[in-house]
């Protein structure tokens, strides 16, 4: 588990080309309609145990992929925008959170394709897993490993 996954990477993992196919199906099998239109507010990705995910307001999240930076939630299908994509927010210094996150040592169980794996993975310093959320910076994210 030598990176941070993104959609495309579980897009991969699924058998689909690519994070927008594996979208587009997932709204198709969650009954949802498929629209091209990207609009109302942006949503923030964050890191969830070595996983770019973002938040919807419904209380679900979906996986987000930095190079197609749009966001459809897979559990109430955007339905409040009408079913259209959102926009996703990386911050300008990912590849920075990235290398410090993977700082972070983990145990990744065994016989798990690699981004079930990183999402079930446990540090090897009990609190310390591979998140990050919007706002902390990368010498927050340095201090909370060097405090352990």
């Amino acid at each position: 588990m030598s990176r941070i996954y993104t959609g495309n990477d579980k897009a991969i993992e699924m058998g689909y080309k690519n994070f927008r196919e594996m979208m587009q199906a997932l709204m198709v099998r969650g009954g949802f309609g498929i629209s091209s239109d990207i609009g109302g507010e942006a949503v923030f990705a964050r890191v969830d145990f070595g996983r770019w995910v973002a938040d919807c307001e419904c209380g679900g999240a979906s996986y987000v992929e930095p190079r197609d930076p749009v966001f459809f939630c897979t559990s109430c299908g955007n339905v409040a925008l009408g079913g259209i994509w959102r926009r996703v927010i990386f911050p300008d210094n990912r590849e920075e959170i990235e290398a410090e996150l993977l700082m972070r040592l983990v145990y990744p169980p065994k016989n798990r394709k690699p981004v079930d794996a990183a999402m079930n993975a446990v540090s090897k310093v009990p609190g310390l897993a591979r998140c990050w959320r919007p706002g902390e910076t990368v010498a927050e994210l340095k201090r909370q490993r060097s405090k352990i």
